[in-house]
C-alpha cells in the first residue's frame, strides 16, 4: 500500500467518526445549519454596509482586505480543486451520511474553510480582541463540512492551511505596499492643492 492509499485510509478513518459515529440529533439539526453560507448572507452584508458607512478609515480598510482576501481564496480554491480533481466522499462511500446536498464540484481544498480560514486570518490580526472567538467560529465551520459529509478531513486541513496561507500575504502585502502608496496620494494631493 502506497503513502496515498495510506492517507485516504486515514481519511476515511477519521470521516467516519465525524459523520457517523460521534453525531447526535442536535448536531444533525446544527451543523447543515451553520455549514450554508446563504444563512449568512444578510447578515453579513448589513454588517458589511454598517461597518463602511459608521466604521473608521481603519475599519473600511479591513473591509478591502476581507475582500481581497476571499477573491484570492476562491480563486485558489478553484485552480486547485480542478487540479487534483478529488472526488467528493458522499459521492464515493456508500456510508457517509450526507446532512445537505452533495455538490457538484471537487472537493480537495474544502472552499468553504478556505475562505472562512482567509477571513479570519485577516480579522484576527486586525482586531486581535476577538481572534479566539473568530477561529473558534472557522473551526465550526470547518468540522461542518466533514460533519454532514461534504469533504474529507484532509480537504478541511488544506482548505484551513490555503486561508490562513492568503490571509498571511494579504497582510503582507498590506504592510509593504500601503505606506507606499498613501504617501504617492499624500504627494500628489499636495501638489494639487
Amino acid at each position: 500500500m502506497g503513502i496515498l492509499d495510506t492517507i485516504q485510509k486515514i481519511d476515511e478513518a477519521v470521516l467516519w467518526l465525524l459523520n457517523v459515529k460521534l453525531t447526535s440529533g442536535i448536531l444533525d439539526s446544527f451543523m447543515p445549519w451553520i455549514t450554508d453560507p446563504g444563512n449568512f448572507r444578510i447578515p453579513i452584508i448589513a454588517g458589511l454596509i454598517l461597518w463602511l458607512v459608521l466604521g473608521s478609515s481603519r475599519d473600511r480598510w479591513t473591509v478591502v482586505l476581507c475582500l481581497v482576501a476571499l477573491v484570492v481564496s476562491n480563486l485558489c480554491v478553484e485552480l486547485l480543486k480542478h487540479s487534483f480533481a478529488r472526488i467528493r466522499p458522499c459521492h464515493e462511500l456508500e456510508w457517509v451520511r450526507t446532512l445537505r446536498g452533495c455538490g457538484r464540484t471537487y472537493s480537495l481544498p474544502s472552499g468553504h474553510t478556505s475562505n472562512i480560514f482567509a477571513i479570519t486570518g485577516v480579522l484576527s490580526v486586525k482586531y486581535r480582541k476577538l481572534r479566539y472567538l473568530l477561529f473558534l467560529f472557522a473551526t465550526v465551520i470547518a468540522w461542518s463540512r466533514m460533519y454532514v459529509g461534504v469533504h474529507y478531513p484532509l480537504d478541511v486541513l488544506a482548505g484551513a492551511g490555503l486561508g490562513v496561507g492568503v490571509a498571511w500575504v494579504v497582510l503582507l502585502s498590506d504592510r509593504k505596499l500601503t505606506p507606499p502608496l498613501k504617501e504617492a496620494l499624500y504627494r500628489m494631493k499636495k501638489r494639487m492643492g
